[in-house]
C-alpha cells in the first residue's frame, strides 16, 4: 500500500541540526523562513518517523530564500558531508570506501540505496557509468511537481557534490535538465580520474 511521498524524519531533523550550526544571523534567517509550524512538526517527530515529503520541499525553499542559491549549495554539500558521519550512513560510507576506494563513480552507484533509506515513494535513481570520470544519473518519477521545481532539483546536485569532497578530487555533480518524455530529472557527475 502506497502512503504517498514521504521523507524520513531523521533527514529533516539533521537539516535543522545543520541550521543550528550556522552563524547566528544566517541561522535566525533560515528558521524564520522555515516557520514555526514546519519546525515544530519536525522537532516533535522521532528519527524513525516518516513525514510528508512537502516538508522537505518547504525546508529546501526556505534555505534558498534565506541563504541564496550559493549559500543553499554550500549548506546542502556540508549537510551531506555531516550525514556521511551519522549512524544512518556511516556503515554505508565505510562499506563503499572499503569496496570501491575513493572513486566518485563507484560511490554514485550507492545513490539508489541511500535514497531508499531517506525517501519513500519519491522516485527511483538510475546510475549509468559512461566513461572514466563520467557518470550519468536520472531520478525517475519524482514526487508530483518536483520536475518543475528547479530549486529542489538543484539541491540534490548540491548534496551529492559531497562525493567529490570525500573522494578528494576535483569535479562537478550537476543538474542537467528535465526529460519530460521519461518523467526524469537528469544529472551528471564528472571528475578527473586519479
Amino acid at each position: 500500500m502506497s502512503i504517498g511521498p514521504v521523507v524520513r524524519s531523521r533527514h529533516l531533523r539533521s537539516i535543522l541540526e545543520q541550521v543550528a550550526r550556522l552563524p547566528a544571523l544566517q541561522r535566525d534567517s533560515v528558521l524564520v523562513a522555515i516557520g514555526p509550524e514546519p519546525t515544530a512538526a519536525i522537532e516533535a517527530s522521532t528519527s524513525a518517523d516518516w513525514l510528508p515529503f512537502a516538508l522537505d520541499l518547504d525546508v529546501t525553499h526556505a534555505l534558498e530564500r534565506a541563504l541564496g542559491p550559493e549559500g543553499k549549495h554550500r549548506f546542502f554539500r556540508e549537510h551531506q558531508l555531516a550525514s556521511f558521519q551519522s549512524p544512518l550512513f556511516r556503515a554505508l560510507v565505510d562499506s563503499a570506501t572499503a569496496i570501491f576506494g575513493l572513486d566518485p563513480g563507484s560511490w554514485a552507484r550507492w545513490i539508489p540505496r541511500g535514497w531508499g533509506i531517506v525517501f519513500r515513494d519519491c522516485g527511483q535513481w538510475v546510475v549509468d557509468r559512461t566513461d572514466p570520470g563520467e557518470v550519468d544519473l536520472a531520478l525517475l518519477a519524482p514526487p508530483p511537481g518536483c520536475l518543475d521545481d528547479e530549486i529542489w532539483l538543484r539541491s540534490l546536485a548540491s548534496s551529492f557534490s559531497a562525493f567529490l569532497v570525500v573522494a578528494k578530487t576535483e569535479g562537478e555533480f550537476a543538474f542537467v535538465r528535465v526529460d519530460r518524455a521519461r518523467a526524469a530529472a537528469l544529472y551528471t557527475l564528472r571528475w578527473t580520474p586519479g
